[in-house]
């Protein structure tokens, strides 16, 4: 249907957003490109990140794109400005993986430190992390309710946790 060319380098991750109008790459050019996609069009280039951008996701409600990348940080961007809101670092090493929860209050991060990170998107805080892991963490997936978190890892292994609820408690 459309072939999206801008990428200077090989393209790592790509996500719809919410209501499919938009779509997200991320590069080994160091950007987060944003297409229309039923046209093609760039809409954005996200800068700031200062190696490959291994992951990428919208939250629930579109408003906001995580970024994950080799410079061991997730970037929040503001989607209506384009603009970095906050820069989160808990990773050692490498983020290979982003994912939001059903309702956008978490978001969770995996990495090459065999290190998962869960993040409050209000306050931008790490409030739990899992550790322990033997390989590099690829791939993340919620739950529809939130309550479970599946990951992947270069082990060739999955990996379930039931998560204590809630992790966030605002006042």
């Amino acid at each position: 249907v459309h072939v999206f060319q801008g990428h200077a380098g090989w393209v790592l991750s790509v996500a719809f957003s919410p209501d499919g109008k938009t779509l997200a790459s991320g590069s080994a050019d160091s950007t987060v490109r944003l297409w229309e996609s039923q046209t093609g069009n760039c809409i954005c280039i996200l800068q700031g990140h200062s190696g490959w951008v291994r992951a990428v996701a919208f939250s629930p409600d579109g408003e906001t794109l995580a970024s994950g990348n080799e410079d061991t940080t997730v970037r929040l961007w503001a989607l209506n400005t384009g603009r970095c809101i906050s820069i989160l670092q808990g990773h050692s090493r490498w983020v290979r993986s982003v994912n939001f929860t059903a309702d956008g209050k978490i978001l969770a991060s995996g990495g090459e430190d065999g290190k998962i990170c869960f993040w409050d998107t209000c306050n931008h805080r790490c409030i739990q992390s899992l550790q322990g892991y033997t390989g590099w963490v690829f791939s993340l997936s919620f739950s529809p309710d939130g309550k479970t978190l599946v990951s992947g890892n270069e082990n060739t292994e999955l990996y379930q946790f039931n998560l204590r609820m809630p992790l966030i408690q605002h006042s």
